[in-house]
């Protein structure tokens, strides 16, 4: 990475993207953790996003974990993004095509009870009835939800 006194990258924008995208081969230890902080600290979206998309890559992969996890900080970052990039919903959907992967299913877990924006609610219940994963759904049961959340929840189980 290109180092500068403050801890973040600089170069172009296009320098920033490419340098996180080659952490996707690297070794999962700090250094490859820290470059793709350093990404997702970036202040260009699109070098965030570069950072999340080798992060969701190396996650895949199933490396070793440390201490921390790609999943944990992927979870993390999860709803760090701008509603236009729809981060959030790819991220769920990687987690719920990827329930082998140790902390998926709690991920996914923690994500339907977070309070978020409807859309985000409605997107994330049809990717689990996409995916037949309908066992997700059992934890909203007793939980109360709007009238809005309650009505996308009936209409994907056709209640």
């Amino acid at each position: 990475m290109y180092e500068r006194s403050d801890g973040l990258m600089r170069g172009s924008r296009e320098d920033r993207i490419q340098e996180v995208f080659g952490l996707q081969e690297s070794d999962w230890d700090f250094d490859a953790l820290l470059g793709i902080i350093q990404g997702i600290l970036d202040h260009a979206e699109n070098v965030r996003l570069a950072a999340m998309e080798t992060l969701l890559e190396i996650a895949g992969q199933k490396k070793a974990p440390m201490s921390l996890t790609p999943l944990s900080v992927i979870e993390y970052f999860m709803f760090s993004f701008s509603a236009s990039t729809m981060a959030a919903q790819r991220i769920f959907k990687f987690l719920v095509e990827n329930t082998d992967i140790s902390g998926a299913n709690e991920a996914i877990e923690r994500a339907l009870l977070r309070d978020v924006r409807n859309e985000d609610f409605e997107k994330f219940i049809d990717i689990i009835v996409e995916a037949k994963n309908l066992e997700f759904l059992k934890i909203l049961e007793d939980k109360k939800l709007s009238k809005t959340k309650t009505k996308i929840l009936k209409n994907a189980l056709n209640l």
